[in-house]
């Protein structure tokens, strides 16, 4: 069963790329989305870490800076500078991304159940593709601890407008220990 979104979403996330049952893929440690109902939907029906707070990407020319706020802190901060539409650049790409669903029992001692792992497929139709060099910097807070992920190095932007479209590939318990 696909998902699909036709409304503008404006998120930021950071992400740790991953392998499970043979798939690569990333799974998310931190997301600010700027809509309510995209938060409520994410973490009832899906548990996500979905947090709410304030996103923003500006462009001038090929110049982009963005930034993802929580409770007036600046938790991720980019700019960089974009060499303008890549037309070679990639029309159709295929990604995979790992969900773990765990809801707490009514007496928060434990989990109701055993978790299970589900791996989405994303594939995203680009309408424009652009790579640029720039600047990354992680904030943080007490309850936004991004601060303390080190950043070893960075590498291309990559920025994109397109249509995503998920679907559940599998879905498996994890088995507690």
């Amino acid at each position: 069963m696909a998902e699909q979104c036709v409304r503008r979403l404006e998120l930021s996330s950071v992400s740790v790329r991953c392998k499970a049952d043979g798939i690569k893929g990333y799974w998310v440690l931190h997301l600010i989305v700027s809509e309510v109902p995209a938060i409520t939907w994410g973490r009832e029906a899906w548990v996500e870490v979905k947090k709410d707070g304030k996103d923003r990407l500006m462009s001038n020319g090929t110049r982009k800076y963005g930034f993802a706020e929580r409770a007036g802190v600046r938790l991720i901060e980019m700019e960089a500078d974009f060499d303008g539409d890549q037309p070679d650049g990639p029309e159709t790409l295929e990604w995979y991304d790992f969900e773990v669903k765990a809801f707490s029992n009514v007496k928060e001692t434990g989990l109701e159940a055993d978790p299970k792992l589900i791996t989405l497929k994303v594939v995203e139709e680009n309408a424009r593709h652009a790579v640029g060099k720039g600047k990354l910097t992680l904030g943080g807070t007490r309850s936004d601890p991004l601060h303390t992920i080190p950043i070893l190095s960075v590498g291309d932007f990559s920025y994109s407008t397109r249509t995503s479209t998920w679907s559940v590939l599998s879905e498996r318990r994890l088995l507690r220990s």
